[in-house]
């Protein structure tokens, strides 16, 4: 083994990507670590956008349950696997539709 290897375990710093770093494979600063945080407004936007995407994608899949649609088991099927993204296209290719037909 290469010395600068041996010193990269010997200080307790055991980490692959300290390993690594002394091979040459990989650089020996932490990438991650090196990262700026998310200021707290920042991520209270996006847990609100996530709130508000879960809480579209479940209100989707209850209209789907609910109401009389063709594909109704092919529908709920998609909505289920394609998450917020299955939501927006049901919404505008069924919900719509439907909203328009009972009013």
């Amino acid at each position: 083994m290469s010395p600068n290897l041996m010193s990269s375990f010997a200080d307790g710093t055991n980490s692959v990507a300290a390993a690594m770093g002394a091979l040459g494979i990989y650089p020996a600063v932490d990438t991650l670590a090196a990262a700026p945080a998310l200021s707290a407004p920042v991520m209270a936007a996006l847990l609100l956008c996530g709130i508000v995407l879960v809480g579209f994608w479940i209100w989707m899949i209850v209209h789907a349950i609910r109401h009389e649609i063709k594909e109704q088991a092919v529908w709920i099927l998609i909505l289920m696997l394609t998450n917020f993204w299955g939501a927006i296209v049901y919404y505008f290719a069924v919900k719509r539709k439907t909203d328009r037909r009972i009013s």
